[in-house]
C-alpha cells in the first residue's frame, strides 16, 4: 500500500499532479482509512531511500 503513496507524493512534488492525484485515489482504494497520509506528510523533505526509491519507480513508469 506505500507504494501508491509514495508514487503519489513524488509526483506532486514534481508538479505531475495528474499522475498525483491518479496515485493518490488509488492509495485510498487500497486503504480507505486513510491512515497513510499523515503520517508519511510528516518527512516530505526526505531524501533517504524511500525518496529515491519513488523516482526509481516514476522513471520505470514512463519507460512503459
Amino acid at each position: 500500500m506505500d507504494a501508491p503513496l509514495n508514487l503519489a507524493s513524488s509526483y506532486a512534488r514534481l508538479k505531475d499532479f495528474d499522475n498525483a492525484i491518479a496515485y493518490y485515489e488509488r492509495a485510498i482504494e487500497l486503504n480507505p482509512a486513510d491512515n497513510q497520509f499523515n503520517r508519511s506528510q510528516q518527512f516530505q523533505h526526505d531524501k533517504g531511500t524511500f525518496f529515491l526509491f519513488d523516482q526509481t519507480l516514476i522513471a520505470l513508469n514512463k519507460a512503459w
